[in-house]
């Protein structure tokens, strides 16, 4: 399994991101599931692997727009 950590803008929650997301039926985690701290509120965890197919392209377009 490969997991691809992404920082978002200090203004929006990866709590926030993973709400929208998950209304749009697209699975993320939110950094604070992983650590006892707010320091990872701003990341974001997508797990991928090979190979990325048409349908993913289409939800990481979406997750862009989730928030």
């Amino acid at each position: 399994m490969l997991a691809l950590w992404v920082e978002l803008p200090e203004q929006l929650s990866s709590k926030r991101v993973f709400d929208a997301a998950l209304k749009q039926g697209i699975l993320i985690a939110p950094g604070l599931m992983f650590f006892n701290s707010n320091r990872f509120e701003y990341f974001i965890r997508i797990n991928c692997g090979w190979p990325f197919k048409p349908r993913n392209r289409s939800r990481v377009t979406k997750l862009r727009q989730a928030h």
